[in-house]
């Protein structure tokens, strides 16, 4: 019972770690003008559907820790504390669940979405030596290919895997556009602004 608990509780300290990964992400994209491009309405969604869970996880850990304290004060028994503990399981199953369907498919797209027709696009038309397009693109390829791999992942290591390759998009966005403003700044202006402060 207690290893029931303590995975009770590393799952719902990692998935809060996971939220706050998260929001300092997306704080980060609204400080770089998110809201004025075509992702506003996806990265809401995808915001609002993290709060609702995140709030579900911590009413969860908040029962955990009471539930527990009071086992071990012996306010509380054994049979009790393991209903307590199944239903938190389940409660934790239902949010994985409603993670990898309110959250990751909208996550994935957008990503994916910015980085082939804002980067992988752009680097096109942008006049740059052929090296450091290829470079663009290798580092491009990369990012893809730590998405695909974070698919095989739970779903709360999936949001840490995304907030990591989105960080990885917008540094390479911003490198996008540092080239532009020196090569071709006539594109600049029809870059998204999200990659002008990475």
């Amino acid at each position: 019972m207690e290893s029931r608990s303590s995975l009770a509780q590393e799952s719902l300290e990692k998935a809060d770690s996971a939220f706050k990964d998260y929001m300092t992400f997306y704080g980060s994209l609204i400080e770089s003008g998110v809201e004025e491009t075509e992702y506003s309405k996806t990265f809401g969604r995808i915001t609002e559907n993290m709060r609702n869970l995140y709030a579900t996880v911590k009413s969860n850990y908040d029962a955990l820790m009471m539930t527990k304290k009071q086992f071990e004060e012996g306010r509380l028994e054994r049979d009790s504390y393991e209903r307590t503990l199944i239903r938190i399981e389940q409660n934790i199953i239902a949010a994985e669940f409603d993670l990898g369907v309110k959250v990751l498919p909208y996550f994935r797209r957008v990503e994916k979405d910015i980085l082939n027709n804002h980067i992988l696009r752009v680097i096109q038309e942008i006049k740059v030596t052929n090296q450091e397009k290829e470079e663009i693109k290798v580092e491009a390829e990369k990012i893809q290919t730590s998405m695909s791999m974070a698919e095989e992942e739970d779903a709360t290591t999936q949001v840490e895997e995304y907030v990591g390759t989105g960080k990885k998009i917008m540094k390479l966005g911003h490198r996008l556009w540092k080239l532009a403003e020196i090569t071709t700044p006539a594109l600049v202006s029809s870059m998204i602004p999200i990659f002008m402060m990475h």
